[in-house]
């Protein structure tokens, strides 16, 4: 699918779309569904952590569990995983990946639209990333990270299905741009 109407605010004169991507949906949301279950699991143990009494003095009778401090710290983590899932579901929706003929740009926002860009001239390393979890979820995603060689910047295209090919095609796309033959390069992978 295009997305190019979603960066069209920002092209440049002679900026021209190559490609655009968004995040495969399966492996953004089994990924920050296994984060907010591990934001659950210590939640609630803080959650028991606050409602256990103190250890009483010798000859002192324990006192009870607080199942009020309890309650109310479970209902501060509920009320935090729905605010962060909400958070979750705008960033998702906000989300996309485009290459052009000068840059690659990150589209996000939860409330407005952010851009993050990076020109190609700029793009001094770039590596595909593939976890265990992209092979379980989808068998086919990874992470196709850009590194900057002026700065310490890192920009990542997440979720990115065949990744490889994807990563190759931009490739050619960033040799271009840096006006490197692509016949060098081939000799230069041999």
């Amino acid at each position: 699918m295009d997305y190019s109407k979603k960066f069209e605010p920002i092209l440049n004169e002679n900026e021209k779309i190559e490609k655009t991507y968004k995040p495969n949906k399966t492996k953004y949301w089994v990924g920050k569904a296994l984060w907010y279950l591990l934001y659950l699991v210590f939640g609630t143990l803080f959650a028991f952590a606050v409602g256990s009494p103190e250890t009483p003095e010798e000859g002192q009778p324990a006192k009870p569990f607080s199942y009020t401090a309890f309650g109310i710290t479970m209902a501060i983590v509920g009320v935090l995983l729905i605010l962060g899932i909400i958070y979750v579901i705008f960033y998702y929706r906000n989300l996309y990946y485009a290459v052009t003929n000068q840059r690659v740009i990150i589209r996000s926002g939860v409330f407005g639209t952010d851009f993050k860009a990076l020109d190609m001239k700029n793009i001094g390393a770039q590596n595909v990333r593939v976890t265990l979890l992209d092979k379980i979820v989808h068998k086919n995603t990874g992470t196709i990270a850009f590194g900057s060689n002026q700065y310490a910047l890192v920009h990542n295209f997440i979720g990115i299905v065949d990744p490889y090919n994807e990563s190759k095609f931009i490739k050619t796309i960033v040799d271009r741009c840096k006006n490197i033959p692509a016949e060098s390069v081939e000799q230069k992978n041999d």
